[in-house]
């Protein structure tokens, strides 16, 4: 069963000409599809205030010089705010600043190559929504993704770099012998214990110091309680998509029925947006999370 949809774009651009036909030929492109796009302009970082961790957004487009602030600025709010949604960040310059592009879950592109990322970005959600199955292989593979970025974030705290270290990465990290249950409660810890570290460095340190120190500390703890959302918004709905079959909800909609579990999970618009979100926040709150290590 195929569903209509929306497309939520927030769009930064304080060129209007520019960006009301960039606009048009984005909905000239997808007229004949389902989609449905909602677009909402910013000349600069005036009505940020109104964006929430549960406002929903597909995709942040971000022109890096804007009415009286940089690009680089507003993603650092958003950040700081927990809204945790994907950005493509371009400019006219191609060459952006290198230390742009490690940004969690930031692309970087030049103004002239906007259109086509972005229609890319388009196109693969218009196929995970309309396609059941299609979800169902997406999820379980970034659900397999995140599970490598827990891998980087053990083995960057433990710095396994040497010949043993390394046996241990990839004979017990990286295979079944650690399953991902385990993982979690490591990187869980791992999370507890950089806060432990930060609490005792703060006691010994300088009043100026404690202020920078407090604020690396609040990030780490809302990066931490995103984390503990894992196994619900990920694990478990994994799970249940790995082992289930394909069938048809009584108001005629697709769902997933677990095998043996009998869960069911009816498949609308919402619940696929929901977690095609939930994906990408706990992308960007692991890539966080190894910043801290």
């Amino acid at each position: 069963m195929k569903l209509s949809y929306k497309y939520k774009i927030y769009w930064f651009e304080n060129e209007e000409g520019w960006l009301d036909s960039a606009i048009a030929k984005l909905e000239e492109k997808y007229e004949e599809s389902k989609i449905e796009f909602e677009i909402v302009k910013f000349k600069n970082k005036d009505g940020i205030d109104g964006i929430t961790p549960t406002t929903e957004i597909d995709i942040v487009l971000m022109d890096y010089n804007l009415t009286g602030v940089k690009g680089d600025e507003i993603i650092s709010i958003l950040r700081e705010r927990d809204i945790l949604c994907d950005v493509i960040f371009y400019s006219q310059n191609a060459n952006f600043d290198d230390e742009l592009k490690d940004r969690e879950g930031v692309q970087t592109t030049a103004r002239n190559n906007l259109s086509g990322e972005l229609n890319k970005r388009i196109d693969n959600h218009k196929l995970t929504i309309e396609n059941v199955s299609t979800f169902r292989g997406t999820f379980i593979t970034s659900a397999i993704d995140l599970e490598l970025k827990m891998n980087e974030i053990i083995s960057s705290f433990f710095s396994l770099n040497s010949d043993k270290e390394l046996f241990f990465k990839q004979e017990i990290i990286e295979t079944d012998f650690f399953h991902v249950g385990a993982k979690l409660k490591v990187v869980a810890r791992i999370g507890r214990e950089i806060l432990k570290d930060l609490d005792e460095t703060v006691a010994k340190s300088s009043d100026e110091k404690k202020l920078t120190l407090n604020k690396t500390k609040t990030k780490l703890q809302q990066t931490i309680n995103i984390f503990k959302r894992y196994p619900d918004e990920i694990m478990h709905v994994r799970n249940t998509l790995a082992h289930s079959k394909d069938g048809i909800h009584e108001d005629g909609s697709s769902l997933f029925i677990h095998n043996t579990m009998k869960t069911q999970y009816v498949i609308n618009e919402s619940w696929v947006r929901e977690k095609m979100k939930h994906l990408v926040v706990h992308s960007i709150n692991l890539d966080r999370l190894l910043t801290f290590i």
